[in-house]
């Protein structure tokens, strides 16, 4: 049994050796604060998420986490946000920024060149940490929507962590059990 049991602790010593380390996305937190009403959002996202669906040349809808508001009016936190393209003559005339139920619309200010919060394709996005002066489509109220990277380190799970502890732990309890039989 102790020979099975330093053997298992041997093979998974060279495992976590040989094992490539698991990298975690760059996170965004994502504040947008309305400067009439004081509403304010705010969320993570990826720094290059994978889009749920994208138009081209229009929209990227992405997967975000920790989504709150306030005031909350009793919403159920969302899952996602639609970021819009600065190209107006192909979104029909919605120029950058992001919508949600919640929010309605929010576009870019007209500072020229309209300032878009992502680079690259809508189906394959990376947005741009900064600071963006928005306006409400519907009631024309203006906003400021601040996208800043989570620092490294921030707390956050790594995936695979967690089993390779609990591995650890089933490993060392039998290297115990076959030391006292």
């Amino acid at each position: 049994m102790k020979k099975l049991a330093n053997l298992l602790i041997g093979s998974a010593i060279s495992l976590c050796i040989l094992m490539p380390t698991a990298t975690q996305a760059q996170l965004l937190l994502v504040t947008y604060t309305d400067s009439v009403t004081k509403q304010t959002a705010s969320w993570n996202q990826e720094l290059s998420p994978t889009p749920i669906s994208s138009g081209a040349g229009q929209f990227t809808d992405v997967p975000i986490t920790h989504f709150t508001a306030s005031p909350s009016l009793g919403l159920s936190p969302y899952t996602d946000i639609i970021w819009f393209s600065n190209i107006p003559a192909i979104t029909g005339g919605i120029a950058g920024g992001f919508a949600t139920p919640y929010f309605n619309l929010n576009e870019s200010s007209t500072a020229t060149p309209l300032e878009q919060q992502y680079t690259g394709l809508e189906s394959a996005p990376t947005f741009v940490p900064g600071t963006y002066g928005v306006i409400d489509f519907n009631n024309q109220d203006p906003g400021t929507l601040v996208i800043a990277l989570v620092p490294p380190g921030a707390p956050g799970p790594i995936p695979g962590t967690g089993a390779a502890a609990l591995a650890a732990l089933a490993l060392a309890g039998l290297y115990a059990r076959a030391r006292r039989a």
